[in-house]
C-alpha cells in the first residue's frame, strides 16, 4: 500500500510542476483514498484493487 501511495504522490508532483492539471487532480483523489485505507479511514475491499489498478493503467498510457 505504502508504495502504491507514493507512487500517486510522485505522480502528482511531477503533474503538477509540469502543469497537467488534471493528472495532478486524479492522483491526488486516489492519493487521498489510499490514505485513508492506509489509515484505516476506509476499508479496502477486493473490487477496490480492481479500481486502482485502472487507475493506474490510464495514468501510465
Amino acid at each position: 500500500m505504502n508504495k502504491v501511495f507514493r507512487a500517486a504522490h510522485s505522480i502528482k508532483g511531477g503533474a503538477g510542476f509540469m502543469g497537467l492539471t488534471v493528472i495532478q487532480e486524479l492522483s491526488h483523489a486516489m492519493e487521498n483514498i489510499l490514505g485513508m485505507i492506509r489509515s484505516r479511514k476506509l476499508v479496502r475491499i477486493p473490487r477496490s484493487s480492481t479500481y486502482s489498478s485502472k487507475v493506474q493503467t490510464t495514468l501510465r498510457q
